[in-house]
Parts: C-alpha cells; structure tokens; sequence
C-alpha cells in the first residue's frame, strides 16, 4: 500500500512546519507528501524548500480547500490517498493504522480530531462549543467525514463526481460532508478507533465568529440540495438557535424594563440548557480553571454572537441556493437526492 499525503494550505505558515515534522517522524512512511498552497500571501514555498522530499503545488488562485484537495488528488502516485489540515499534526503510527484498517471492501477510513491548543481561550471556547458536532464513536460505518483526518484508494475518489464534491462554486466549509455523501452511495466508510489527529482551532474571535458564518452558509446549501441525506445528520440540528435567541431577546427586554423576576427566569431556563455543555468544559483535563471559569461568563453574549453570525450564514447560503438553483443542481450527482424548492 502506497499512501500520497495531501495538505492544503492557505498562509498557515505558523503550523505547516509542525505539520510536516510529526510526518517526517511517522513510521511507516508515505509514499509521498503534496502540499497544494492555496495561493497563500506568504511564501510557503520557503518553509516546504527545508522539507525537500515534500512536493509544493501552488494554486493560481484562491479556491478553497476542496479545490486544493481535488488538485492534490489528481497528482497523487500513490493507491492510497491521505488528507491532512496544515494545522493538525499526527501521531507516528497514523498511517500504520490506515494500513491496518483500510481493507479492499470498503472505500476509505476516518478519524477525529484531538484539541491541543486548550490554553487559549477562544481556541478552548470553540472546542466546547463545536463538541457536539463531531461523534466520538469509534470503529463503526459511517458517512461523516472529518477532513483533516481521512484516508481513501484513490480508485473509488476517482470513481465517485470527485469534482463537484470537492469544488462547490464558493463553497468555504463543508467540502467533507460531500465527500462523505458521495462516497457512502458506492462504498462502505469506517469511523477507526486510534486514528486521530492532533487539531489547532481558531485564536482570534474574527476567526471563530467568521468560521459561524460560512458555517451556516455552507451547510445550509449542502442541506437544501441533500437533505433526505442530512436530515439525522447531528451538526444540523439547530433549532436551539433559534430557542437561544428568544431567550436572549427576552433576557434584553427584561435588562430594559430593569425586572428581575424576567432576568432570573431567563438565567436559569439558560442553565437548565446549558448542563450539558458545563459538563464538557469541566471534563476537559488539559485545559486550565481561568479558561473553565471564563467560559462559564463569556457563554452568554459569545452564544448569542454566534447565533446571529450562523443564522446570517443560513440566510445568506438560502438566498445563494434560490439564485443560483440550476447550476447548483447540476453539480450534484443523485437528482433522487434533491428537492424542488
């Protein structure tokens, strides 16, 4: 078994190198290492040129991350395609566990990723509050791709419309979730316990809060051309948004009209559905009490940020999907799969 890593990168010079060592360190080795430089303002090509086994191929525009990947799938030698982010670094048996687990009668295998920049507040608030979205089950079917941390036979990539998976017009975020919708019609996909990658989240709140927006906006697309595929799927159920922000307009009216009876029934009807998220910050070992205790003040006006950035994200992909409606529908492979609006 051959594997070709693929790396897209986009002017993330700060954790390529890390990148790129943890699979300088890995036993057994790839084939090869493709890092698909999304034409990136720094000169990525400087940090690769101390890596000279690693083959740099740059974009000649911005496209996206599907886009990059589709570019390094299509020079890959090897039979065995791996994704990677620039901002993950591996495990030096990850791709002895692909070997181990990516047999002939299924297409390919994924992972999750593993926090590890928890001493950062913003990076530790997006971890708690995304940590619903990715399933913690292991070695069992699956159909949710996690895309820095995947592995597939080029064969079936190819034999899957790997371009319209991959390049979805504007289409920032998401790209995995197709990828895994078209790849599970014709192939088994398996969720493999020990094949994480360690994952860097978002430091800066533009970051976190721009990520919510094109959140919304990409899944809202792939839901209304997907959506007898996406119905159970778990990171689409949002209705609490909305839950959350009546709550906080309710929580503002009572702060103007100075009632205290509104203001306490609102914090704790906030409580009562936040347990479980509570839960979660406190599990977290690695991470330090400021950071736990700043959650615990921060979760209010930062969930009702969010909130507003996904649902602008959602109105803005539904608005994108009613204009552009044939062209997207023709991208997709399975008319039985899309609705009529």
């Amino acid at each position: 078994m051959q594997i070709s890593v693929i790396i897209p990168v986009y002017n993330d010079y700060k954790h390529l190198e890390l990148c790129l060592r943890s699979i300088q360190a890995a036993h057994p080795q790839p084939q090869e290492v493709i890092v698909v430089d999304d034409w990136s303002v720094y000169d990525i090509g400087a940090l690769v040129r101390e890596f000279p086994s690693v083959q740099v191929i740059r974009q000649k525009t911005r496209m996206g991350a599907g886009y990059a990947r589709y570019t390094g799938v299509q020079a890959a030698r090897g039979d065995v395609v791996a994704f990677l982010d620039s901002d993950c670094y591996i495990k030096p048996d990850w791709f002895g566990i692909i070997c181990t687990n990516l047999h002939k009668d299924i297409g390919g295998v994924a992972g999750r990723y593993i926090p590890c920049n928890t001493d950062n507040f913003v990076a530790f608030y997006e971890i708690v509050d995304i940590s619903a979205c990715y399933s913690r089950k292991t070695a069992a079917e699956t159909k949710d791709i996690v895309g820095g941390c995947c592995a597939f036979w080029k064969d079936a990539l190819l034999s899957i419309n790997l371009k319209s998976s991959f390049v979805f017009g504007p289409l920032a975020a998401g790209e995995d979730t197709l990828l895994g919708l078209e790849m599970k019609k014709k192939y088994k996909l398996l969720r493999v316990e020990g094949m994480e990658v360690y994952h860097h989240y978002h430091e800066t709140w533009r970051q976190y809060f721009r990520k919510r927006f094109i959140d919304g906006w990409s899944h809202a697309v792939i839901f209304l051309l997907y959506n007898r595929d996406l119905r159970k799927a778990a990171y689409l159920k949002y209705p609490y948004i909305i839950l959350n922000l009546a709550v906080m307009a309710i929580l503002v009216y009572g702060l103007i009209k100075r009632s205290p009876l509104i203001v306490l029934s609102v914090f704790l009807i906030f409580l009562y559905s936040e347990l479980s998220i509570f839960r979660s910050v406190f599990s977290l070992k690695k991470a330090g009490w400021r950071n736990k205790f700043g959650f615990l003040f921060m979760r209010l006006p930062c969930l009702l940020m969010r909130n507003v950035c996904w649902l602008a994200g959602v109105t803005s992909g539904v608005g994108y999907y009613l204009i552009n409606y044939g062209k997207l529908i023709r991208l997709t492979v399975s008319a039985e799969s899309n609705t009529s609006t």
